[in-house]
């Protein structure tokens, strides 16, 4: 069974299977950086990300290990002071206190953090940690 196609036609072909590799690549391109949010995600509740999940679409990034959930970071940081911490001020102490992160958006992942019933909002964009997780601590 061969088949009898022209060079045009075989040309033709060829285009359309390019057009088409080119969608899959931007397909796979947005796939994988919803697969890094959740990968993210997953982190900040303190849950492991399966190695390989990602199927190397982070451009070569490592995601950071560390020995303690953000969360307990951000718990230990907000333990300190009594008034409360705006998020930049909490995402330059966790690093300092040792967390390492390779996020592009460091910042939404500590804002996700904060949402647990352990922090409370004092004010837009300041939190501390609530009077049950401060009783907690002693």
């Amino acid at each position: 069974m061969t088949s009898t196609m022209s060079i045009a036609e075989l040309r033709k072909e060829l285009k359309a299977k390019e057009r088409e590799l080119v969608g899959l690549r931007k397909q796979r391109a947005k796939l994988a950086q919803q697969l890094l949010r959740v990968d993210d995600k997953i982190a900040v509740l303190g849950g492991e990300v399966l190695a390989g999940s990602n199927g190397g679409a982070n451009g070569g990034r490592r995601r950071a290990r560390n020995a303690k959930p953000l969360v307990d970071y951000v718990e230990a940081v907000l333990a300190k002071p009594s008034k409360g911490m705006r998020i930049a001020e909490i995402m330059e102490a966790v690093e300092v206190a040792g967390y390492k992160t390779s996020a592009r958006d460091f910042y939404a992942i500590v804002a996700a953090a904060l949402r647990g019933k352990q922090f409370k909002k004092v004010s837009r964009g300041v939190y501390t940690l609530s009077a049950r997780a401060r009783t907690k601590k002693r």
